[in-house]
């Protein structure tokens, strides 16, 4: 029993009869012991549906944890169409993350904040790590590729710093975190949304919250929120920029090879590339949320790959297809209306 719980085992499971009649009085005390659930099934329980339940338990979580994201990333999108939009983004995080929240500039001042401040010392050791971090990013270390983020624990609290490029290009600037737990999954994704948010926000454009609405528009589409920024007439959004017939045309071209994918056909595939790039390219997530086999997804993602003459593996590919999967008709047909 200690190996299952060393292992990562979350609960044992004991099918009754032909064996056993009852569960052993011997295992159910040592699952006391080690504080791991024990399941009894019933005799007429197939092994199948119990791989079924525990698969369909599984999804159900990640899609808990996708909407979970999405409801975050339609916020942070929200915030940073305002005013104080590096404050709101803070806020948002904040909010999402349960964790103190700091913007620092590459001398560790802070500029902006959000959330509850710590006690000493933990503020002090945040900002240690941030001009530590950002200090490597800049000169680089022993001349190997210095770390855009870094994390560091003391006690039960957990430090992340994570680097955005300055207004200037010469200095960078630090998104800095204290919380009392872990990070989890959800919450390591929302800050990577955030921080793409607040790099486009500190831009050369944009540099500490100035013109922000054109970031914010362009931020809406890259997370493809609904009609309430992007659909507008304001010349500094995207639509002023590309006209929405050209953009609708491009896509369609881009995109067009996948008519000759054959069997399971493009739509499949353009929907697993679109899940793909949703879930940041996790081949496991993207699985689970089709709910195939993670060497199918590896599979259309080659075949996509192989059609568009395209890597798959360079971001700016990745960018350039989600925003084209965007423009295709009938993703932002509804909204039309």
């Amino acid at each position: 029993m200690r190996q299952v719980v060393a292992a990562g085992g979350s609960a044992l499971g004991f099918g009754v009869a032909p064996v056993h009649q009852e569960v052993p009085p011997e295992l159910v005390a040592a699952c006391d012991r080690h504080g791991l659930p024990l399941l009894r099934l019933p005799p007429a329980t197939p092994f199948v549906a119990v791989g079924q339940a525990a698969y369909a338990a599984i999804a159900e979580a990640r899609n808990r944890e996708l909407r979970e994201i999405s409801r975050a990333q339609s916020a942070l999108a929200t915030a940073a169409t305002r005013p104080d939009a590096l404050q709101a983004v803070l806020d948002r995080l904040s909010a999402h993350t349960g964790a103190w929240t700091v913007l620092y500039d590459a001398q560790g001042n802070e500029l902006f904040s959000a959330g509850p401040r710590p006690s000493s010392p933990t503020p002090g050791r945040v900002r240690d790590l941030a001009v530590r971090t950002t200090a490597r990013l800049r000169t680089g270390a022993a001349g190997r590729s210095a770390p855009a983020a870094a994390a560091d624990h003391h006690g039960e609290t957990h430090l992340t710093v994570h680097t955005l490029p300055g207004a200037d290009g010469s200095m960078a600037l630090a998104l800095g975190q204290a919380a009392t737990t872990a990070p989890t999954l959800v919450h390591r994704q929302v800050t990577s949304t955030a921080t793409v948010l607040l790099a486009l926000l500190t831009s050369p454009r944009h540099a500490l919250g100035t013109d922000t609405h054109s970031a914010g528009a362009l931020v809406r589409l890259m997370l493809g929120a609904t009609a309430a920024v992007v659909h507008t007439k304001d010349p500094l959004t995207v639509y002023g920029i590309v006209p929405r017939t050209d953009a609708r045309d491009l896509a369609r071209t881009r995109f067009a090879p996948l008519d000759q994918a054959g069997a399971p056909g493009a739509p499949v595939l353009l929907d697993t590339l679109r899940t793909w790039l949703t879930l940041h390219g996790s081949w496991d997530r993207t699985a689970a949320a089709l709910h195939v086999h993670r060497n199918t997804v590896r599979h259309r993602l080659a075949r996509v790959g192989e059609l568009l003459d395209v890597d798959l593996h360079d971001p700016g590919v990745r960018m350039e297809l989600w925003f084209a999967l965007h423009w295709l008709p009938g993703e932002t047909d509804e909204a039309d209306e």
